[in-house]
């Protein structure tokens, strides 16, 4: 998602300097509207100009990517940028062997997620293939683009929920998940750097719910499993005069701590181990490195305010027994 969101943003040529300005030759041939390919009217979104409206209305520029420069053959790119991924019989067959692969990892480590490994896959398919067809007809209006940050909004509680217990309890993640994601939002939007257009909300709205979903889900299950399993410590803290959410609290608390653990190690490995779909995103995009960096930090930061928030209210609603087992 991340990817989508940024590489969405990315291709808006006003987020760029004119770029015909000044070029000669083949590379200002590439870059200048005029060189855009012939099928760009089946792509409104690239080479928008702010004096003309495309399906999404005007598009403004974004403050934190105002400066990029424009990458060589940036028009060429916008114009083939999916063939840079190829969608055929070779994607296939990759996304086949790779599902196979996870799946023997499985068979042979005995975990016991190749049904869910396979069933996963195929959701993910069937989903994004989906987002892709529709997402230019949901960000037409408000209305629609409201319409779908609530459906991810429940969405990501209803697998919570599910993710945590069986009990109609767990729907109150969605309290942990809104409370990650709505202030995270507010500040991106409220300063300008990612503006506040139907384009951009739907993109960066299901990044961080996204990652507020997974946050709420971990803590929430290895809070539960540690009262489950740590039911003496409970119940000795209850003897010596600890309410029931100070004692519960006792046992649950080192859970939020490790539920944020994959947050932070992607944030502290970051450039160093792993290249971010935020950062891929942005270069695929026709953004420069900086730039790239600078939109990762923002998505890493982020997140780990949503997943931080998340996990300490779910904490909160585990330890008070809003959220239980039975």
């Amino acid at each position: 998602m991340a990817i989508v969101a940024i590489a969405t943003i990315a291709t808006h040529e006003d987020l760029r300097p004119d770029p015909g300005a000044g070029r000669t030759g083949e590379v200002a041939q590439l870059e200048h509207p005029g060189a855009a390919p012939a099928d760009r009217a089946d792509r409104p979104w690239c080479g928008a100009r702010p004096d003309r409206e495309g399906p999404v209305g005007p598009v403004p520029v974004v403050p934190l990517l105002q400066n990029w420069a424009p990458a060589p053959g940036y028009d060429a790119l916008c114009g083939r940028l999916g063939s840079m991924i190829g969608v055929g019989w070779p994607l296939v067959v990759a996304l086949a062997v790779l599902v196979a692969i996870a799946v023997a990892a499985s068979v042979v480590g005995r975990v016991g997620t190749s049904r869910m490994t396979v069933v996963a896959a195929v959701r993910a398919v069937v989903q994004l293939g989906a987002v892709s067809l529709v997402i230019l007809a949901v960000v037409r209006s408000w209305w629609s683009t409201v319409a779908f940050t609530l459906l991810m909004a429940a969405v990501a509680t209803w697998t919570s929920a599910r993710r945590m217990t069986r009990h109609r309890s767990g729907l109150a993640a969605g309290v942990a998940i809104l409370a990650g994601a709505v202030p995270v939002l507010a500040v991106v939007l409220a300063s300008g750097t990612v503006p506040p257009t139907r384009i951009a909300v739907v993109p960066i709205t299901g990044i961080v719910v996204g990652g507020a979903m997974s946050a709420t889900s971990l803590a929430g299950r290895r809070a539960l499993d540690g009262l489950t399993s740590r039911r003496g410590e409970y119940e000795a803290a209850l003897s010596l005069g600890f309410g029931e959410r100070d004692a519960a609290m006792l046992v649950v608390r080192p859970s939020g701590a490790e539920a944020l653990v994959p947050a932070l190690d992607q944030t502290r490995t970051v450039g160093l181990v792993t290249l971010p779909g935020a950062f891929v995103g942005v270069l695929l995009g026709g953004g420069d490195p900086v730039a790239a960096g600078a939109a990762q930090v923002l998505v890493l930061l982020g997140l780990l305010a949503a997943e931080t928030i998340a996990v300490v209210v779910t904490v909160e609603l585990v330890a008070r027994g809003v959220v239980r087992r039975i």
